[in-house]
């Protein structure tokens, strides 16, 4: 059998081309090989900072819990000047990363966003009205996107509505109060 001219006639053309094929098949791999390494890279860095967040977010819950116990110190006798610094102190450590009570108050509409209702009873206040903070709420402050992140809902006792109003029990069961 003979050879193909081509190979016949120009014996270092097909062995360039032999020795560029081969090279483009390692670059592919070795491209390959990077490209995965990037995705690795990235997916170990992505779970890094979920794994931070859960931790900052858990940080900041157990700042606000202190706070919380701290204000129920400074409601007690056995509060004293430190204990008021450390309760303002750890209120600023929050403000300084843009963490802030959720505003509320009596006659406030409840909303299931910012709010948890831990009660209800019947009350002069319409149905749905705020009657007390039963534990203050704190979120993210706006970034400028609109809408605040919350951490924890403001717990909440919520108005049934005026003695005697109806009442829905259920799905289709409704009674006088």
């Amino acid at each position: 059998q003979s050879a193909p001219v081509a190979d016949r006639a120009f014996p270092e053309l097909r062995d360039t081309l032999g020795h560029a094929s081969q090279l483009i098949t390692e670059a592919s791999s070795t491209i390959k090989g990077f490209q995965a390494g990037i995705e690795t890279h990235v997916a170990k860095s992505w779970e890094r900072e979920n794994v931070l967040r859960e931790r900052y977010e858990q940080l900041v819950l157990d700042l606000i819990l202190l706070l919380d116990h701290f204000e129920t110190l400074l409601k007690s006798d056995k509060a004293s000047r430190e204990v008021q610094w450390m309760s303002d102190r750890t209120r600023r450590i929050l403000e300084d990363r843009d963490i802030e009570e959720i505003p509320v108050g009596k006659g406030d509409l409840f909303d299931g966003a910012r709010h948890k209702q831990v009660t209800s009873r019947p009350d002069a206040l319409p149905k749905g009205s705020i009657l007390e903070v039963v534990r203050k709420g704190y979120w993210e402050k706006d970034n400028g996107g609109g809408e605040h992140g919350v951490l924890r809902p403001a717990e909440v006792a919520v108005s049934q509505g005026p003695p005697g109003e109806r009442q829905q029990l259920g799905p289709s069961r409704e009674v006088h109060k």
